[in-house]
Order: structure tokens, then sequence, then C-alpha cells
């Protein structure tokens, strides 16, 4: 939590804007993937929250995190991410824009094992296999785990492109297509096996699906050569999807020889920071007693997002209302502040229609649990005297209730007071916590590794101003 809390101080001890948030697409003009009609609507989101888009050519140089085209980058004076989602998801793209602004990705090394890698140049995809128990008239003497390490061996021998490895570095531009195996034994000892195949961008709905009667099908004693069909065709099927996706998966692989560059030597540096400065010696002699969230005008700015842990802070979302209230028990004094705050469950958000039913519905349970609550009347600070523009260190000690269930937690940031654009005062919050979804309220994340699939981190930026009487 501390690593966190710096962090974010980082971005917000001083405020820091850029003289341009920027979104970078990389593409290679002599084997585009991306069409006309996608590079208007990228064009569009990119004005939508005012950013310059700059287009950059692999052949000219790339830097080296880029291993494939097209990649999506967002950069401004306080670091840059990479986009983690469909070239055609317009929503989830902007969703990615949005979290950026508030908190960048932390660099994180993501080592895989017993991991099946495609390499073409600087490029490098992934197929993580999950094979089920075998299912129906399981033969005598079957041994689970003989029957599993053979299984995966004979896949990995029936693939040409694909090599299996014992250990693998993953980056943040490894691709990844997930596939599971269901192999299952009818009366007649045949062995049928289905196969799904996920995008790394939706592990909710995959890209193909063949359950009913298999990818292949035959004899129980040819298990061997079935388990390498299953391998060739599924390989068949990934690169297929590299090649050509009407959904978005499609990528290009960028040649070993193209010349690595640094980001400066491109031209894209991080974007100029501008400081504000608006500190003052002067203690505000009296503040209001009784406040209330005022989240920001310009709606191209988030007030809070969400995500799991490194390595799985791609799963990113945002939370598009709260309402809420502050409370200075004692006149001008921090330390008697209480707080009072509720989302509602409906305004989460993922950025894509189907990850958001499943979130709100399936994990959150929407319709037994329509609010989620944190209510606090310890709130710890240093110093008592707030000044104008002066942030103050805090950790707010409350109750978090979310699905049924209530746990202690504990929000650390800073606050300060600010004057607007007409002369009124206002705190501005910015803060994070970190919740334990599973431990706390049995919650599962994505596949990946503990604790960082069991935890979501949040962070937050709004004001609160003064409840007229």
């Amino acid at each position: 939590m501390r690593f966190l809390l710096f962090i974010f101080s980082l971005i917000f001890v001083t405020p820091i804007f850029s003289q341009t948030d920027q979104l970078i697409v990389w593409k290679n003009e002599s084997k585009p993937v991306l069409k006309i009609e996608d590079i208007e609507k990228i064009k569009e989101i990119a004005e939508k929250n005012n950013l310059e888009i700059i287009f950059k050519e692999v052949n000219d140089g790339i830097p080296a995190a880029i291993s494939y085209t097209p990649t999506i980058v967002f950069q401004n004076a306080n670091g840059r991410s990479f986009y983690y989602g469909r070239y055609l998801n317009i929503s989830r793209m902007e969703n990615f824009i949005r979290s950026s602004k508030l908190a960048h990705q932390v660099p994180i090394r993501n080592f895989k094992k017993e991991i099946l890698v495609w390499e073409s140049g600087k490029t490098k995809v992934m197929a993580p296999l999950k094979l089920t128990e075998l299912k129906g008239e399981v033969p005598k003497k079957y041994n689970e785990e003989v029957f599993v390490l053979n299984a995966k061996k004979q896949i990995a021998e029936g693939m040409k492109s694909f090599k299996f490895y014992d250990t693998f570095d993953a980056t943040r531009t490894t691709r990844s297509f997930y596939f599971n195996l269901y192999p299952y034994v009818d009366e007649k000892c045949n062995l049928t096996i289905g196969a799904e195949i996920f995008s790394q961008y939706n592990c909710v709905k995959p890209v193909f699906q063949q359950y009913e009667n298999g990818i292949v099908s035959g004899k129980w004693k040819n298990r061997k050569q079935l388990f390498k069909q299953a391998g060739q065709l599924i390989e068949e099927k990934i690169l297929s999807l590299m090649a050509a996706s009407e959904i978005g998966d499609a990528l290009q692989s960028i040649p070993e020889n193209l010349p690595t560059k640094s980001w400066k030597q491109l031209a894209l540096d991080l974007p100029t920071a501008i400081l504000q400065q608006n500190n003052s010696d002067t203690p505000i002699e009296t503040l209001p007693s009784q406040w209330e969230v005022e989240l920001p005008k310009d709606k191209t700015q988030p007030f809070c997002i969400f995500s799991f842990w490194a390595p799985l802070d791609n799963y990113a979302g945002e939370v598009k209302d709260m309402k809420g209230t502050f409370t200075l028990r004692n006149e001008n004094q921090l330390s008697s502040a209480k707080g009072n705050f509720e989302v509602q469950t409906a305004d989460i958000t993922m950025g894509a229609a189907d990850f958001d039913h499943e979130v709100q519905n399936k994990m959150l349970n929407k319709k037994d649990f329509p609010i989620s609550t944190f209510v606090f009347d310890t709130f710890e600070v240093v110093d008592h005297q707030l000044k104008l523009g002066n942030p103050e260190a805090f950790v707010a000690k409350g109750k978090f209730t979310m699905m049924g269930r209530t746990i202690q937690l504990f929000a650390e940031g800073q606050i300060m007071p600010v004057k607007n654009e007409n002369d009124e005062i206002r705190l501005q919050v910015n803060c994070t916590f970190n919740l334990p979804l599973f431990d706390a309220f049995r919650v599962e994340g994505p596949d990946g590794p503990a604790p960082a699939k069991n935890t979501l981190q949040y962070f937050m930026k709004f004001n609160l101003k003064p409840i007229l009487n």
C-alpha cells in the first residue's frame, strides 16, 4: 500500500498537466492491419478526449517495447501506458485512455512457466493451455497426472510454429491466445476433444468454440495422435486469427532487422509538464463544516479508476459516478473529519458491454447489492492547519461495504484547499486504496498470479464543495 501511495504522490503532490496528452499508433504501411475506417474511429476518440494523435511507421525504427502492429500507446507528462484491447473496440480504448490519465501502468516482470510461444522477428505470441479433467467413461487404470503430462507434450508436438518453453518472460506487448481442451470418452472408448480459443482481450466470449463433435475424435488407444492433431488444428486457427480478424485481434509481426531507437530519438519524449503552483503560506482561517462530492466538469477527466495489481493491471475499469459527504465536526480541524460515500454498482464500467455485464451482474450481483459504501470517522493527518494550495497527507479509516459484506478499509492520500475558476473554495482529494476482492468478498479475478488476481487497486481524484444552507 505504501508503494502505491508513493507512486500516486509522484503524480499529485503538485498538480502536473501535459501540454498535450498524446495517443501514438504504431503501424506498418507495407503490411497494414488497420483499415481506413478503423483509423478514422481512432482519430475520433482521440479528438473526443483532447489528445494529439500521432501515427508512427515502424520501418523508421521502433522503441524496444514495440513488438507488433498495431500497437497503441497513451502518454502524458506523468508516463506512458500500452493499450490492452482490440483495436476495433473503441469504448474499451476510451476506457484505457481515461484510466491512463489518472494512473499509468507499473513496470513489472511477468514470468510464465510451461508455455507455448510463437516467435517471428520481434513479435511473440503466447498460447496458454488449459486441459480439463477427462469426462465420460474413464478407462480403468487411468492416471490423471500421466494423462495430462503426455497430452500437453503431444499437443506441442503437433504444432509447427509454437514452441514449448519451460519459462518465458512476457512483456506488456506480448500477445496471447488462450485455449481450453475438453477430452471426453464415450461408452465405445471413443475419445472426443472439444476446444475453445480465447483472445487475451476477452476471457468471457471465445473467438472459436467446438464442443459437440470436437475438433478431433477417434479411438482412446490412438489418443497420442489425436492430441497431436488437436495441437495442429489449434495452431492453424490461432494463426488465422492473427492474420485476419473481424473483431480486432489481428496483428502484424515486426522483423528483427528493423532498427531499435529510443522514444527520444523518434521525437516521442513524454510531453512537457506544466506545473501549476498556487501555494500559500497563509493558513485558511475558517472552512465550512459540511462538504459534498463534486465530480470533474471536464467529462474527459475520470475521477476514479481501478485495476488488478500488476502484471494484471491491464484489467482496468472506471467508476462513473459517486455521491458522498465530508464533515468537519470541529471547525477547521481535519482530524475531526468524518465521511460517507456511496457508489452504484451500475456505475462501474470496464469499457465493454460484455465485461460490464459480467462484472455488474455475475461478479458483484447488482440485483441484490446495488450499492457499495465507505463510511469513516477516523481521519489521521500530520498538520492540522490547512493552507491554500498545500497538500496535506491523510489516512481515512473506516468500514467498506460491498455485496452485503463489511471490511475495515484504509484509504491513503492527500487533501488540499484550492480555488476554482470562480474563486470558490474547494477541497481537492487524491487517494488510493486496495480491495482484497477474493479474501473479503470471495470474488474471483482473472487468471494470473496471486495476490495480483485477488486484489483491486483504486486511484481517485475529485473535489469536495461546500454544502450551501
